[in-house]
C-alpha cells in the first residue's frame, strides 16, 4: 500500500504526504485548522494512492468538542466506512495527537487562506514577539497600569478563544 490520509473540518481540506509501499506509515505531520464551533467534526480519510484513482481504506469522523479544555490528546481512533459508520469490517486504526489551541494570527483575519502546516509542536499560548506591546519600555509602565494590561490582554484573549480557535493534529 501507499496511504495517506485526508483530513477535513468546515470544508477545509488538507493531506498527508505518501508513504510508499508500507503497511505501518508514520507521517509525524501537523496540520492546522480553523474551528467555528465546538460543534464541528475533524474527518480523518486513510487512502491508498494510486495513479489513476486513490482506493478507500477506511474513515473516522472525530467530535472536536472533547478538545476544547486545550489537553494534548494522543489516541487510536478506529477507521469505520465512508459514512464513518462501524459496519463490522476491520478497517485498521489511525493514531492521531490532538490538540484545540487559540491561535491569535486568526484576530481580525477572514477564515479562508490562513492555515496551512506547521513542522512546529502545538503552543497554548501564541509566543510573544514583542510587537503589540504598548509600552516599549517596561520600567516606565506602573504596576497597576501592567496589572491592568496584562488583565485586559487575557480577557480579550478569552473572548475570541470562545469565538475562534483551532485545533491542530499531529500524526505519527
Amino acid at each position: 500500500s501507499d496511504p495517506l490520509v485526508k483530513l477535513k473540518i468546515n470544508g477545509e481540506r488538507q493531506k498527508s504526504t505518501t508513504k510508499k509501499k508500507t503497511l505501518s506509515p508514520v507521517w509525524k505531520e501537523t496540520f492546522t485548522f480553523p474551528v467555528t464551533s465546538i460543534t464541528d467534526s475533524l474527518e480523518v480519510k486513510m487512502e491508498d494512492h494510486d495513479i489513476t484513482a486513490n482506493d478507500f481504506m477506511g474513515k473516522v469522523i472525530i467530535p472536536i468538542q472533547p478538545f476544547v479544555d486545550k489537553v494534548t490528546v494522543r489516541k487510536w481512533f478506529r477507521l469505520f466506512n465512508n459514512d464513518g459508520v462501524n459496519d463490522g469490517v476491520d478497517r485498521g486504526e489511525v493514531e492521531l495527537v490532538l490538540k484545540w489551541r487559540f491561535n491569535v494570527d486568526l484576530v481580525g483575519r477572514k477564515r479562508t487562506g490562513l492555515f496551512g502546516r506547521s513542522l512546529e509542536a502545538a503552543e497554548s499560548e501564541p509566543e510573544d514577539d514583542g510587537d503589540d506591546d504598548v509600552v516599549d519600555d517596561e520600567e516606565e509602565m506602573t504596576a497597576e497600569a501592567a496589572e491592568k494590561l496584562a488583565e485586559d490582554k487575557k480577557a480579550a484573549a478569552d473572548a475570541l478563544a470562545q469565538e475562534l480557535g483551532a485545533i491542530e493534529i499531529k500524526s505519527g
